[in-house]
């Protein structure tokens, strides 16, 4: 019953959260904390724990090619929104990121791809947390 409660309501509320923040401290705080995994991290939690460390690792492989994609739909939406409606501009994000999944789908990044890039982005050594993040793990039920 725990995991349900936190598959349904753990994304919603860091989506809640960064529009509150949004409004605190306006649309450049919002764009920064929308662009951390705050849909993605908690989905990836939770399918780890259903499903285990071995699926979740696939998982978050995806979701490094699904962010590619979603970094070319932010692209041309922005190129796009500078000269015309919202409607359009969604289309052709859109667009841009069904291309993208086409052509990186075929794509598995090695896991030492998705790790440099974990680390460049929270400036840890995924290495220092392994220890734990494997106890932490080794200590679920099932």
């Amino acid at each position: 019953m725990t995991l349900l409660a936190a598959k349904i309501l753990l994304s919603p509320l860091c989506v809640v959260a960064v529009s509150l923040a949004g409004r605190r401290w306006g649309m450049a705080a919002a764009g920064v904390l929308g662009g951390l995994p705050v849909v993605a991290g908690p989905i990836l939690l939770v399918e780890t724990l259903l499903h285990g460390r071995g699926f979740g690792a696939e998982a978050a492989a995806g979701t490094l090619l699904g962010l590619a994609a979603l970094t070319a739909f932010v692209v041309v939406y922005g190129r796009v929104a500078a000269g015309a409606g919202p409607a359009l501009s969604v289309l052709c994000g859109w667009t841009a990121f069904l291309v993208g999944v086409a052509v990186l789908s075929p794509f598995r990044p090695p896991s030492v791809l998705s790790n440099a890039k974990l680390e460049n982005v929270f400036g840890v050594r995924l290495g220092d947390w392994r220890e734990a993040l494997d106890e932490a793990l080794d200590a679920l039920p099932g």
